[in-house]
């Protein structure tokens, strides 16, 4: 994953640790921390992707490094952070899940 300076276009740094393409990202807000999911499972409409689990990485990407990794069976499709940052959602398309809630400690 690349960051790039939204005001000048310039690159800053790579972030690596997905082995799959990532589906969703999203900010604690107010904050420069980051989670980014990948998408390997059953996704919808119909997008085949390899079976297996997912991994969500949470990133400082002020310091462009990798704080924590979670990683699990579910077909992950969205993710969010509750406006206070205090929770992190993820919605899943396959495995008999649909919602996981978070609590951030």
């Amino acid at each position: 994953m690349t960051i790039w300076d939204a005001k000048t276009g310039n690159y800053i740094d790579t972030l690596a640790g997905h082995a799959q393409s990532i589906c969703t990202m999203s900010f604690v807000p107010g904050s420069n921390i980051l989670a980014s999911g990948d998408c390997i499972g059953n996704m919808p409409f119909g997008i085949p992707v390899p079976q297996g689990g997912c991994k969500i990485i949470f990133w400082d990407v002020e310091a462009a490094k990798q704080i924590k990794a979670i990683e699990g069976d579910c077909g992950l499709s969205c993710a969010a952070f509750s406006p206070d940052g205090k929770y992190f959602v993820t919605g899943h398309a396959t495995g008999g899940r649909f919602i996981t809630v978070y609590e951030r400690k």
